[in-house]
This record gives C-alpha cells, sequence and structure tokens, in this order.
C-alpha cells in the first residue's frame, strides 16, 4: 500500500502522542520547519524524512522520489537509498541579549556535520540563556540565506541600524513584517520593509555534539596521509 510519507507519519504521531516539538527536539530542527513538512509546504531531504519515520517508532521504508511510502507488514518499511553527508561553516558566536537581540562575532572554529540543501547554509554558536528553552547556550544556529522564510518559521533578522535579532516569523504584508518571541518572553512587533536588510531562515538547532573542529578534521587527514 503507497501512501504519502508525511500522512504516515501524522498518524504515528498521534498514535504514539508525539507532538511537533518532539520532532524537532529529535532532528535538531525547528517546530516551524516540521510544521511545514509535516503539511507539505515544504519538502525535507531524505535523510530527514528517514529521522522522522524512526522517532515515531518505524525503522524502515520503501521511500519513492514521488515522495510515497510502501507499507510492508506489521508497519515494517525498507529504506532504499542513503542519507546524504554534509558540512556546515561555523562562521562565528552569536551572544543573545535579553530582548532576543544578537551580537555577532567572526570566529572560525570548523563545522556542523550536518546536511542542508543550501549551498550557502553557515552556522554561529550560541551564547547566553535569554532564548532558552528553544535555543541552549553552547547549541549551534544553522542559517540557510536562500530558503526563503515562511509563517511559522524562526529567522535571523538584519535592520538598517545593524541590528540582528533571532525571531518567529508571523507573517510579511502590505509592507511590513510581523516577528514574535522564539520563547514567547517577549510582545510581538511589527517592522517596516523598508528597515529590514534581510531576513535569513533558521534551518536547524543543533547540539554540540555535531560540531567538529579544524584541528579534528587536520589530524584525521594526516592519519590517513
Amino acid at each position: 500500500m503507497k501512501r504519502q510519507w508525511n500522512e504516515f507519519v501524522r498518524e504515528k504521531m498521534v498514535e504514539k502522542n508525539l507532538k511537533q516539538d518532539d520532532i524537532a527536539e529529535a532532528l535538531d530542527r525547528t517546530q516551524g520547519s516540521i510544521g511545514h513538512w509535516l503539511t507539505g509546504r515544504r519538502t525535507p531531504n531524505f535523510d530527514d524524512v528517514a529521522k522522522m519515520l524512526n522517532v515515531v517508532g518505524v525503522d524502515q521504508v520503501i521511500l519513492n522520489s514521488d515522495g510515497l511510502i510502501t507499507t510492508l507488514d506489521n508497519d515494517e518499511l525498507e529504506i532504499i537509498g542513503k542519507p546524504k553527508d554534509g558540512i556546515i561553516p561555523v562562521v562565528g558566536e552569536a551572544t543573545m541579549g535579553r530582548d532576543e537581540t544578537v551580537r555577532l562575532e567572526e570566529l572560525r572554529t570548523g563545522y556542523i556535520n550536518l546536511y542542508s540543501a543550501d549551498p550557502d547554509a553557515y552556522a554561529v554558536r550560541g551564547k547566553g540563556s535569554s532564548m532558552e528553552p528553544r535555543i541552549k547556550s553552547g547549541e549551534y544556529i544553522v542559517i540557510e540565506p536562500n530558503t526563503p522564510p515562511m509563517n511559522g518559521d524562526d529567522v535571523l533578522i538584519c535592520t538598517i541600524a545593524g541590528q540582528y535579532m533571532i525571531k518567529t516569523l508571523d507573517w510579511h504584508r502590505d509592507g511590513e513584517y510581523r516577528f514574535s518571541s522564539i520563547n514567547n518572553a517577549h510582545q510581538p512587533f511589527n517592522l517596516p520593509e523598508n528597515e529590514v536588510v534581510n531576513i535569513h531562515t533558521v534551518g536547524a538547532i543543533v547540539k554540540a555534539y555535531r560540531f567538529v573542529a579544524f584541528e579534528d578534521i587536520e589530524q584525521a587527514v594526516e592519519s590517513q596521509g
């Protein structure tokens, strides 16, 4: 029996009483990203689909290129293909202020072991506790500048005043953006388009264990040489 993978995952989430936040935490992704995938507004890569199936208790799947899966006996599925490997450069540190402003400092220390479909994706290491529980100090924030932000996405905002903020995009219309706090610590606010330089989508919030330092890469290369 063939069915859409996201319908299957939603069904399993109900069975296991899982919420989108549970899936997001397991995949080191934002709740907004998971929501877009499950509703079909965006298409995740193979690796993320396989991880979601694993989180809901399904270890094997026949995943077709059209997004359909074939269910086998006892809901066992066979994985066809290979998850994509990738690395994302860490370009600095983001000190998170009490009002969810961010001070960026360029500091190239290594890579995040994670695939992104955006070739220009980059990561910054978060410092501070003002955005907990969504972003904890020491975690890495993956930014995808070429991924158009959608309502509900977490985003990194740069204003014409040179201020950086991490917020949730509520909507964009009539020449204005509406943003809200990612941990509901502050009131929502509007920004005119002409006060915004750019808005980059937060693609993932990644645990520190995915970080690989330049020194470790060099040692691995030397040991293979």
